[in-house]
């Protein structure tokens, strides 16, 4: 009996480890492809937005803002996205490759590709969109009034 509970408790102490392994493994990718920086740049885009929005609030209230959105939160969820939809080989393939010279370029030059990638996809929607309606217009269907 003795010697189960001492198995158990080893077999338990080395999936814990393992689980610790992977999850810092995953910190240090998230590291590597700067994207828990990129994830301060959003917040920060947010905060201009809404300062836009609600210009009569006072600076020292979006300091605070600023102060209280910290990165832990959203590192927590992307640690569990990773660990959920990759294995602990892939984790180490990924850092494997955005640490070489060509993850780094492709990193750098990421944010850029991402923007024009939703301008992109945008215009694409609305031209979509369109050819849609005209279609159906086309058709003689009319839209209903809201």
């Amino acid at each position: 009996m003795k010697k189960s509970i001492f198995f158990f408790f080893c077999l338990l102490i080395s999936f814990v480890s393992a689980d610790e392994l992977k999850n810092n493994k995953i910190k240090e990718l998230l590291k590597t492809t700067n994207t828990i920086d990129i994830s301060k740049q959003y917040a920060d885009q947010i905060i201009v937005q809404y300062k836009k929005m609600f210009p009569t609030v006072p600076n020292e209230m979006w300091d605070e803002f600023a102060k209280e959105i910290t990165n832990k939160d959203f590192e927590a969820l992307l640690i569990k996205l990773y660990d959920h939809n990759y294995t602990e080989k892939e984790i180490d393939a990924l850092l494997t490759f955005y640490s070489s010279e060509e993850g780094q370029s492709i990193i750098k030059k990421m944010p850029i590709v991402l923007s024009k990638s939703m301008q992109i996809g945008a215009m694409w929607g609305k031209l979509t969109a369109k050819k849609i309606y005209d279609k159906i217009i086309a058709k003689g269907y009319k839209p209903v009034e809201i």
